[in-house]
């Protein structure tokens, strides 16, 4: 910032002499050209500087507005309590689905998976008002096939004559095999939207974690820089 006026100050001072000697010499056409270089030099060299500092100037305005901005959505206070109910939400509702899939490993498909999906929506519903529409879709759809597998899994194991128990048991161990995140089922390949492992990944991006973690690095990164040129 210091340098503009000192520099300011020699364009000034050139001016001034340049101005001066053109002035002083005698009236001869050569002469007078040749002194004129430094006064349109000095006043040439002022335009591209003025330009140079404004384009500085609007740089600086344009990352001041930016940092601004980005200090008011982070420091706001609805943004702390947005943050603070999603890390909730994601905390409570990562030990019941941990709790989910402990429960499917060790019995496989069961009617147990009901109670379980029952508690995952309870905790959704309670956090409904800070959650995406997009977020509250995705867990609703695991936990619809948790609910599948629990109906399915009540139904096949109680009426073991039923006619369409195969169907049902069929469509119950395909749902249980997308929910722990298996590939294929029966040489079907399947998707992972309904994955365990899914769940985990959405709740990451409720929290941001990716981003935030890409921050924190560049932060590092940078004061790291800082560090060495010292």
């Amino acid at each position: 910032m210091t340098s503009r006026p000192n520099f300011y100050l020699w364009i000034a001072a050139l001016f001034a002499g340049s101005l001066v000697t053109y002035l002083a010499l005698p009236r001869g056409e050569l002469i007078r050209q040749i002194a004129a270089l430094p006064l349109v030099g000095s006043l040439f060299g002022l335009l591209v500087k003025i330009a140079l500092d404004e384009a500085s100037h609007q740089r600086d305005l344009i990352k001041i507005a930016v940092q601004n901005n980005f200090s008011l959505a982070a420091n706001s206070h609805m943004a702390s309590v947005a943050f603070d109910k999603h890390a909730e939400f994601s905390e409570k509702y990562a030990i019941e689905t941990q709790a989910t899939l402990v429960t499917l490993f060790r019995k496989g498909p069961t009617d147990e998976a009901l109670e379980h999906a029952h508690k995952l929506y309870l905790i959704r519903s309670d956090f409904a008002v800070w959650l995406t529409r997009d977020i509250d879709t995705k867990l609703e759809e695991f936990e619809a096939a948790l609910r599948e597998v629990g109906a399915s899994a009540h139904y096949v194991y109680n009426n073991v004559d039923a006619r369409d128990r195969q169907e049902k048991l069929d469509g119950m161990y395909r749902t249980f095999a997308q929910i722990i995140g298996m590939k294929a089922w029966n040489d079907e390949r399947l998707t992972d939207e309904k994955a365990i492992a899914s769940v985990f990944q959405h709740l990451r991006v409720i929290l941001g974690m990716e981003e935030l973690t890409k921050l924190r690095q560049a932060i590092v990164s940078k004061a790291f820089e800082e560090v060495e040129k010292k």
